[in-house]
């Protein structure tokens, strides 16, 4: 899996350099500093963005879990990117230093993960939400079968990235030719996994529009519109990610030898194709609000004027029509209304007084 640098070719004692060319380049003080220090700057702007953005939904008067955990994961990821970048300047500036490579290279796989997790949880919503809450109700909503399929490639996108990580490390470690072919062998399954997964979004999108539509489930404007840009959001952040690792996998399946490489190990592709398409799907995150941008509305739910299950359960329960009003996490909401209207409903009618005329 190319991830990183190439590094020199003579040392006697582990690590050793890979025999095979990496995207990348050998980095250098003149080139890569300032390019990476661009990059830096603009992941600290999106880290800064994200971060306002959970303080905000910390401090808001109804705290969602998306709302938490979007922003925290982007946050991560960033740090997780600025590290990353930090290290390629230091090998850059000690080009001999092995294990300072493999530090960077373990930085740069890591943060990739963050970015499928979170697409995999987007998709998740979108399923929940628009499938599951109006086909079985919203008691049901987090134990279908989708979403437990959902939840367990999450543990795939983890068990693949430990994958990767131990075999590109293992790889500086041994010199036998057979061991150095197990360790691709594994890094391929593992990058190859991941692009599947990358693609999963795709699939959760393509199957929830064509539901939508053969089942005409969304009546109002603004419902569409709300349904749509989330579709839109994800389908594009998927589109970034699939490119980024299909493109990763493709140089791990065409190895070069470290003296003969292509134009896909060029420094212009390995930022293009990295850090430039993640700092897109980040500014893309931040920008289209994604955290809020994904809460359901009630209204989202109304198929031929039918409200959700939990939503009448409440009104039973907890009171009259037009006295307040339902929430999932804090029980039922009252309204204060005016003077004039709560006497109104002490007034008895003509019809209850007098009787229906016949």
């Amino acid at each position: 899996m190319s991830f990183g640098m190439a590094l020199p070719t003579t040392h006697a004692s582990p690590p050793y350099p890979p025999r095979t060319a990496l995207t990348g380049c050998t980095p250098t003080p003149r080139v890569d500093i300032p390019i990476c220090t661009v990059f830096i700057l603009l992941f600290l702007l999106l880290a800064a963005w994200h971060m306002i953005a959970l303080q905000l939904n910390l401090r808001g008067r109804q705290s969602h879990e998306h709302q938490r955990l979007l922003p925290t994961l982007i946050f991560i990821f960033c740090v997780l990117r600025i590290a990353a970048l930090s290290l390629r300047i230091a090998c850059a500036t000690y080009p001999n230093n092995l294990r300072l490579a493999i530090a960077a290279l373990v930085f740069t796989m890591a943060g990739v993960v963050l970015l499928l997790i979170v697409n995999l949880f987007l998709a998740k919503r979108l399923i929940r939400d628009y499938y599951i809450c109006t086909k079985f109700g919203a008691g049901r909503r987090n134990h279908h079968a989708p979403i437990r399929i959902l939840r367990g490639l999450v543990f795939c996108v983890v068990a693949c990235l430990l994958m990767v990580i131990s075999a590109a490390v293992d790889s500086f470690f041994v010199r036998t030719k057979k061991n150095r072919q197990s360790a691709r062998d594994v890094q391929l399954v593992a990058t190859t996994l991941l692009t599947f997964l990358a693609f999963v979004p795709f699939l959760a999108v393509i199957v929830l529009v064509l539901y939508v539509k053969r089942t005409s489930l969304l009546t109002r404007v603004d419902s569409k519109r709300r349904f749509w840009a989330r579709c839109q959001l994800l389908f594009l952040s998927a589109l970034l990610l699939t490119l980024e690792i299909g493109f990763r996998c493709g140089v791990g399946f065409d190895a070069r030898p470290v003296g003969q490489p292509a134009w896909f190990h060029s420094r212009a592709s390995f930022y293009c194709f990295t850090f430039l398409l993640e700092v897109m799907m980040v500014a893309l995150y931040g920008f289209a609000w994604a955290d809020r941008r994904l809460r359901i509305h009630h209204q989202d739910n109304i198929v031929e004027g039918t409200t959700s299950s939990t939503t009448t359960r409440g009104k039973k329960k907890h009171g009259r029509e037009h006295e307040g009003g339902h929430d999932e996490r804090h029980g039922w909401v009252k309204i204060r209304l005016p003077e004039w209207h709560r006497l109104m409903g002490r007034v008895n009618t003509t019809s209850e007084v007098f009787g229906e005329y016949t």
